[in-house]
C-alpha cells in the first residue's frame, strides 16, 4: 500500500468521523442563498455532498491519469521492445557480415598458402636437382684429378722406381 493511499484514506476516515460527530448540526435546516433564489436546506449535508461530488471527480482525474501513464508505459514499452530487436537483428547481420569477410579473408589466406607452399616445394626441388648436378659434377672432377694424380705417379713410378719407394716410406 503506497503512502498517498494510507493520506486518502485516513482523510476520508477523519471526514466521516467529523461528519458522525456533529450529525445534527450537520442535518440542522439553515436559510442558503443560491445565487438566483433562497431556500431552507441542511447546510452542512450540501457541503458535505459538494465535497463527495469533488472527491469522486478527484479519484475518476486520478484513476483517467493513471490509465494514461499505464497506456504510456505500455507503448514505451513496445517501442523499446521493438528497438532492442531492430538493434539484435542489426548485430546479427554485422556478425554475419564479418563472419563471411573472415571465411573470404582465410580461403584467400589458403590459397596463398598453398601458392607459396607450391612455390617452396618447386624451388626446394630446383636447389635439391642443382646441388645433386653440383656435387656429381665435383665428384666426377675429383675423380678425374685423382685419375691424373695416378697416371703421373705410375708414370714417374716407371722412370724412377726408387724415388716413389723413398717418398712412400718417409714419414
Amino acid at each position: 500500500m503506497s503512502l498517498r493511499t494510507v493520506l486518502l484514506g485516513l482523510m476520508l476516515t477523519l471526514i466521516a468521523l467529523f461528519a458522525a460527530l456533529n450529525w445534527p448540526a450537520i442535518v440542522a435546516p439553515t436559510q442558503i442563498n443560491l445565487l438566483v433564489a433562497e431556500a431552507e436546506a441542511p447546510l452542512g449535508l450540501v457541503l458535505l455532498a459538494f465535497l463527495a461530488v469533488e472527491a469522486v471527480a478527484f479519484l475518476t482525474y486520478i484513476a483517467v491519469m493513471q490509465a494514461q501513464r499505464l497506456s504510456d508505459a505500455r507503448r514505451l514499452m513496445h517501442e523499446a521492445r521493438e528497438q532492442r530487436e531492430l538493434a539484435e537483428k542489426a548485430e546479427a547481420s554485422r556478425y554475419t557480415e564479418l563472419r563471411r569477410w573472415l571465411e573470404q579473408e582465410l580461403s584467400a589466406l589458403r590459397q596463398d598458402v598453398s601458392t607459396v607452399s607450391g612455390e617452396v616445394v618447386a624451388q626446394t626441388r630446383r636447389l635439391d636437382e642443382g646441388l645433386r648436378q653440383a656435387i656429381n659434377d665435383n665428384g666426377n672432377g675429383l675423380a678425374a684429378a685423382l685419375g691424373e694424380i695416378e697416371d703421373k705417379l705410375d708414370r714417374q713410378a716407371q722412370a724412377n722406381p726408387s724415388s716413389i719407394v723413398s717418398t712412400t716410406s718417409s714419414p
